[in-house]
């Protein structure tokens, strides 16, 4: 699969499925990676909107034949790399968060967690978005009805709702 068929079935995949939460793993730093590669990755990746990135340093194991490529990039680089990667990555799963905020999501509920000092509960929505409500202990493994109020980088927080 090249960009083109990649965009295109990310293209599919949104048109079928609208609130379709899409990520995709990156690797930078690979042998041969150029500096207008990096920039066409950090493009398309914008370009997609995609919700999540997850972005590994490219780290040669001995005696595999990506550790003795030519075009070795140089481990600071692929790190400045990362970074920038990362950053876009935060930016684009906030404001795909920031989209959700008004809108109700059934969530299923994991685990207590404080924000703030203020003890609540985390879980996930049916499109895998990560939400905080405050609440009193005994939400575990149940779904519920959310509305989300507010959204930041790392996900959304609500309010219960009386039922699903």
């Amino acid at each position: 699969m090249d960009v083109r068929d990649y965009r295109a079935l990310v293209k599919q995949i949104r048109a079928r499925v609208r609130a379709i939460t899409l990520s995709t793993d990156l690797i930078v730093g690979f042998p041969g990676e150029s500096l207008k590669d990096h920039e066409a990755t950090l493009s398309l990746v914008e370009e997609l909107a995609l919700a999540r990135l997850h972005v590994f340093r490219f780290s040669p194991r001995q005696r595999t034949p990506a550790a003795l490529m030519d075009g070795q990039v140089p481990s600071q680089m692929a790190q400045v790399r990362a970074r920038e990667l990362s950053a876009c990555g935060r930016a684009l799963a906030g404001t795909w968060h920031r989209e959700h905020v008004g809108r109700v999501a059934r969530v299923l509920f994991e685990s207590p967690a404080s924000r703030d000092g203020q003890r609540g509960w985390t879980g996930l929505t049916e499109n895998y978005l990560r939400v905080w409500v405050p609440s009193e202990p005994g939400l575990g493994n149940q779904i519920r009805a959310v509305l989300c109020t507010s959204a930041d980088d790392d996900g959304l927080e609500g309010t219960l709702l009386a039922e699903c």
